[in-house]
């Protein structure tokens, strides 16, 4: 199964979940960052940028008062290809990824702010 990734006003956080779950089971090693990045910016994720080398670091509000998180950021390296084309790992995608993004749409279900 392919990720639909197209996001519009009548998305739910369940059809975001169900996106992000298709693409653990990718028969790809990789992941097109490009195609995880309209998620995230469905779910409000904020894009900090790069911190040096191929990390990027992400942010949401509602993890800023999580005492896991540090300003609410979380990170995971990404795979340069050239040009725009960036990738991640499944695996670390599994790893350093999904568990942040699953806990950001629970928080939103729950209003748990």
């Amino acid at each position: 199964m392919k990720p639909k990734v197209k996001f519009d006003e009548n998305s739910t956080l369940d059809d975001a979940k169900r996106e992000l779950d298709v693409f653990l089971e990718l028969g790809s090693p990789t992941i097109n960052l490009n195609k995880l990045r309209k998620i995230l910016r469905f779910l409000n994720v904020e894009e900090i940028g790069s911190t040096g080398g191929s990390a990027i670091r992400f942010r949401h509000e509602i993890l800023v008062n999580d005492t896991n998180y540090k300003d609410g950021c979380f990170s995971i390296h990404k795979i340069h290809k050239g040009g725009n084309q960036e990738e991640i790992y499944v695996k670390n995608y599994k790893i350093f990824l999904y568990p942040h993004l699953i806990k950001i749409i629970n928080k939103l279900k729950s209003n748990d702010v």
